[in-house]
């Protein structure tokens, strides 16, 4: 067990370490219903919102793919040190004041995978381009100078489907693993959103 954790800790760094460009898609296939891919890093130490490319619909389905580790404020304690996806990754729907936790819930298809990975189905629920945050505030929205001493970052592969075709989707992903073995915190995602 403790060689499985090491490895995926080992993985996650050469991830975070560089890998940043996104994972090379198989060609377009209409039994995919696959809408949109798009790889996205969120630094720890950046005080503002990051948009995706993601234009998003109100019937749109989102799966996050997250592995990495922040930390936001380290002199405050070791619960603000190595925080993962689920305690610190927020999500908005265009402006929208209303924000979208990572952490895990019984309400959406969500789940940890084996190392420092960990995945996030929903629906969208308004219009408007997906951003992404690292929470290092108590009320919102926080000063700048609260993100200064923060480090690390977050690796999303983000993945938009037609929430009426989620089984040509899981075909897609079926298809991806098979083709992108090598990338093993993709394939341990993508097997944990399967089962």
């Amino acid at each position: 067990m403790k060689k499985l954790t090491l490895l995926f800790s080992l993985v996650t760094l050469l991830v975070l370490a560089g890998c940043t460009k996104p994972l090379e898609l198989l060609p377009l296939d209409e039994r995919f219903h696959f809408k949109h891919y798009e790889r996205v890093k969120v630094n720890a130490n950046h005080p503002q919102w990051i948009s995706s490319e993601i234009d998003l619909k109100q019937v749109d389905r989102v799966l996050v793919f997250a592995s990495g580790k922040v930390t936001v404020c380290r002199h405050c304690g070791s619960q603000d040190i190595d925080k993962s996806a689920t305690s610190s990754l927020y999500m908005r729907i265009g402006e929208n004041s209303t924000f979208k936790s990572y952490k895990l819930s019984a309400t959406e298809d969500s789940g940890k995978v084996a190392g420092n990975g960990y995945y996030y189905d929903f629906k969208s629920t308004y219009n408007g381009k997906l951003q992404f945050a690292v929470r290092d505030w108590r009320t919102y929205p926080p000063p700048k100078f609260y993100y200064k001493d923060n480090s690390g970052s977050f690796l999303l592969d983000v993945f938009v489907y037609d929430s009426k075709q989620k089984e040509g989707f899981k075909r897609f992903l079926r298809a991806m693993i098979q083709t992108k073995s090598e990338d093993l915190m993709f394939t341990a995602q993508a097997k944990a959103f399967l089962k």
